[in-house]
C-alpha cells in the first residue's frame, strides 16, 4: 500500500494470509482479504495469483468450520472458472476439496473415496499435480468414517511431505489428524509394543502444535485441547470429562463449527468405553447436531449406524438425558447471500468483468490490424 504497488497487492494478500496472518489473528479474518486479493488479481490480469487467492480462500473456509453448503456453492463456481482460464493446477489443487466436502455432506457413494460429482480418484491418481492434496483430503475422510487403515496409509504418505514447508494452516491440520490417527490406532492395538510407539507419534505431533501454541497460533489452541483429552484419556485419571468440555468450549467459542463436534464424538466414544451411557448419550447427540448444522450429513448418518440405540431419532434428544426432540435432519446451514456471518462469499463478477474487458481490448485489436492493412 506504501508503495501504491497495484501489481504486487494481490502476491502480497495471498503471502501475509497464506503463510502470516493465521498465526496471529482468527483464521475467519484471512477469508475478506483473500478475496481482496482474488478481486486485484482479476483486475489488473494478474488470474493465477487471483485464482490461487480464491484457492486459499476456500481452503480457509473449509477449515474454519463454515457450512459446508455455502463452500460447495463457491468451489462450483470457482472450478468452473478454472477450466475457463486453463488454469489446471490450481483447479486440480481444489477439486479434492470439493469431493471432500461432496463425501461429508453424503453426496458420493463411498464415503472415502474422492470419486463423484467433482473428481474422480482413479482418473485423478494417474497425474502428478494435487495428488498430495488428495492424500491429505482422503486421510481426513478415513478418519472420520472411521477406516483407519487407509487413514494410517494415508498419515505414511504424507509425512515425508510434511516437515519443511510448515507455515501454511493445512500444515497445522495434517498434524492435528496425524495425532489423531495414531491415538485412534493405539486404542485398537493389542500389542502394548505397538501401542507404546502409536503414543509415542501421537506425542511427537501434539509437541509440535503445542509449540505453536506457546508461540501465539490462536487458531491451534483448541486442538491441542482436543487432542491432549484424548492422550489424557489412556490415562485413569477422574477428570477426562472436563478436559474434552473444555476442548468443546474453546472450538465452539472460536467458532471451529467441524472441531466442536469432533471434541464432542471423542467424549462420547470415551463415556461409552467407561460405561457412562448418560454422558456418551449426551455427547453423541451434540456431536451428531453440530456435525449436521456443519452440513456434514453423511457423518451424522455414519454415526447414527453406528450408535442405533443412542442416536435413534425417534426416542427424542438424550434418551435419559430429557432435553426434547433433536432434529438430525438437514438444516439451512447455507447461506444464499453474497456473504455468510458478515463474511464475503466468492462471487464470479470480477471474472465477467476481466472477460468482458479482455474480448473488448481483442476487438480494438483487431480493428486496429484490419485498418493498418
Amino acid at each position: 500500500d506504501r508503495l501504491d504497488s497495484t501489481e504486487l497487492k494481490s502476491r502480497t494478500i495471498l503471502l501475509s494470509n497464506f503463510l502470516i496472518v493465521h498465526w496471529k489473528e482468527p483464521l475467519p479474518k484471512t477469508l475478506d482479504r483473500l478475496m481482496d486479493g482474488y478481486d486485484v488479481g482479476m483486475l489488473n490480469g494478474d488470474i493465477e495469483m487471483a485464482f490461487t487467492c480464491a484457492g486459499i480462500y476456500l481452503q480457509h473456509f473449509y477449515y474454519c468450520g463454515l457450512p459446508l453448503q455455502s463452500a460447495v456453492k463457491d468451489i462450483r463456481e470457482y472450478c468452473g472458472q478454472m477450466k475457463e482460464y486453463q488454469q489446471n493446477k490450481e483447479l486440480r489443487q481444489a477439486q479434492p476439496l470439493w469431493q471432500t466436502m461432496l463425501n461429508l455432506m453424503g453426496e458420493a457413494s463411498h464415503p472415502t473415496i474422492l470419486t463423484g460429482d467433482a473428481m474422480d480418484q482413479d482418473e485423478f491418481e494417474s497425474g502428478n499435480i494435487g495428488v498430495i492434496v488428495m492424500t491429505s483430503y482422503r486421510m481426513q475422510l478415513a478418519y472420520y468414517f472411521g477406516d483407519y487403515e487407509l487413514a494410517e496409509t494415508c498419515m505414511k504418505t504424507l509425512r515425508p511431505q510434511s516437515g519443511g514447508f510448515t507455515a501454511p494452516y493445512f500444515q497445522v491440520a495434517r498434524r492435528f489428524f496425524f495425532a489423531l490417527i495414531s491415538l485412534g490406532l493405539a486404542r485398537k492395538e493389542s500389542s502394548a509394543k505397538q501401542c507404546k510407539a502409536y503414543l509415542k507419534q501421537a506425542k511427537a505431533d501434539i509437541e509440535w502444535i503445542k509449540e505453536r501454541v506457546a508461540k501465539g497460533g490462536i487458531n491451534c489452541l483448541h486442538k491441542l485441547m482436543i487432542l491432549e483429552a484424548e492422550l489424557h484419556s489412556f490415562t485413569k485419571q477422574k477428570d477426562i470429562r472436563q478436559l474434552y468440555d473444555k476442548a468443546i468450549m474453546t472450538a465452539n467459542r472460536n467458532g471451529f463449527k467441524q472441531d466442536n463436534a469432533l471434541a464432542n464424538e471423542l467424549a462420547g466414544v470415551f463415556c461409552l468405553e467407561s460405561y457412562d451411557l448418560y454422558w456418551a448419550t449426551f455427547y453423541l447427540e451434540r456431536a451428531c447436531w453440530t456435525y449436521n448444522q456443519w452440513g456434514a450429513f453423511g457423518k451424522v448418518n455414519q454415526l447414527k449406524v453406528k450408535y442405533p440405540d443412542i442416536l435413534d431419532k425417534d426416542k427424542g434428544e438424550g434418551g435419559n438425558s430429557s432435553r426434547g426432540k433433536l432434529n438430525l435432519g438437514r438444516t439451512s446451514g447455507a447461506s444464499t447471500g453474497s456473504n455468510h456471518l458478515g463474511r464475503r462469499r466468492f462471487s464470479s463478477k470480477l471474472s465477467a468483468t476481466h472477460k468482458s474487458l479482455s474480448d473488448s481490448f481483442r476487438r480494438l485489436s483487431i480493428s486496429s490490424v484490419g485498418s493498418d492493412v
